[in-house]
């Protein structure tokens, strides 16, 4: 219930404020654009095996090259989507949000929302390679088992994904603390993991019909929007329980 009340604050706000909300969006959805395309061209040939390079050239070298080029990209991807949580963040707050200060959490946040991005994505291309090779490679059977083993690899980054920008922009941590903490969080509210999921699969579905409208002027926000929001409500009550606490142990 938590995940799914935040999702209809969040769809709320978006709906009776849309004129402030949108406006990061619009600058996040310019700033990723350039990464989006790069990726849909590189990686469609991959996964439909359709196109003659796809086919001539090794997997492994189309691989590196994507890989080069996506670190190159996220150079403004990582800091434009860091931007847009800290203007969720600012705007949950109460605090008066525009297309300044969004310019200006992109300028704050450049550099670990790079790192944040860049590393999110070697993680995954890791465990995507390790789950190729293990499932692909002339190996025993018994050692095909770990190709198992890096497929819930990924399910997990996926699952970790809602947390890694609103913990570095509210708590703002490091860039190895943010994954950190972005782990124990997932890990010690499952359900809230799961339901975040769940909520991300709706609004995908939702938007893949009106990709060209929505996403340039909700998508990213309305994410944004929800993880800062759940992580809000997370962090309130962590801090509820460390006040029990420490009244218990004061009482005792």
């Amino acid at each position: 219930m938590l995940v799914f009340n935040v999702w209809r604050r969040a769809l709320g706000m978006h709906y009776f404020e849309f004129f402030t909300v949108i406006r990061g969006n619009i600058l996040w959805a310019i700033l990723c654009l350039p990464y989006v395309l790069y990726s849909y061209v590189a990686l469609l040939p991959l996964l439909t095996d359709s196109a003659e390079t796809a086919q001539d050239t090794p997997p492994i070298f189309l691989g590196i090259s994507y890989m080069i080029a996506s670190l190159v990209l996220l150079a403004l991807a990582g800091p434009a989507t860091a931007a847009i949580y800290d203007f969720a963040a600012k705007n949950l707050a109460g605090e008066a949000v525009s297309m300044q200060s969004y310019v200006q959490s992109f300028r704050t946040h450049f550099i670990r929302g790079y790192l944040v991005a860049a590393l999110d994505l070697l993680i995954l291309a890791a465990l995507v390679l390790n789950t190729w090779f293990y499932l692909t490679a002339d190996i025993p059977q018994l050692m095909r088992i770990l190709s198992i083993l890096f497929f819930w690899g990924i399910v997990f980054w996926v699952a970790i994904q809602p947390y890694l920008f609103s913990v570095m922009i509210r708590l703002e941590t490091s860039v190895l603390q943010t994954f950190r903490n972005a782990v124990l969080l997932a890990l010690d509210n499952l359900g809230v993991t799961i339901s975040l999921i769940g909520v991300q699969i709706v609004m995908l579905f939702f938007f893949i019909p009106l990709i060209a409208i929505a996403y340039p002027v909700l998508g990213g926000s309305i994410f944004a929007h929800t993880h800062v929001g759940v992580l809000n409500e997370l962090l309130d009550q962590y801090e509820e329980k460390r006040s029990a606490d420490e009244a218990a142990q004061s009482d005792s």
